[in-house]
C-alpha cells in the first residue's frame, strides 16, 4: 500500500511541475535531459521514502508488540507473501487506470 502511495504522490508531483518544465523548455532544456532530471527526482524520492518507511514500520511493530507481549503468543506466524503481492498488484495497475 506505500508504495502506491507513493506512485500517487510522485505522479502528482510531476503533474505539478509544469510550470518548472516550460520554464526549462524556454531555456532550452532538451525532453531527454528533462526526462532524465523528473526521474532523478522521482528515484530519489522513492529511495528515501522507502527506506525511510521501511525503518518506521519494523520500529512501529516492536512498540507495538511490547505492550501486548501478555496477550500476544510467544511466536508470531510470519506475514507470508499476500501482502506484498497485493502491493504489486496495485502497484502495476495503478498507473494503467484511466
Amino acid at each position: 500500500m506505500a508504495s502506491l502511495t507513493l506512485i500517487m504522490t510522485c505522479s502528482h508531483y510531476v503533474s505539478g511541475r509544469a510550470q518548472t518544465i516550460a520554464m526549462l523548455k524556454s531555456l532550452g532544456a532538451s525532453r531527454v535531459w528533462l526526462k532524465r532530471w523528473l526521474i532523478l527526482q522521482v528515484s530519489l524520492l522513492l529511495v528515501i521514502a522507502l527506506a525511510v518507511g521501511s525503518l518506521l514500520g519494523i520500529v512501529i511493530e516492536a512498540l507495538l508488540r511490547l505492550p501486548l507481549t501478555d496477550v500476544l503468543p510467544e511466536t508470531l506466524p510470519s506475514y507470508g507473501s499476500a501482502p506484498f503481492l497485493l502491493e504489486e498488484l496495485l502497484l502495476f495497475w495503478w498507473p494503467f487506470r484511466h
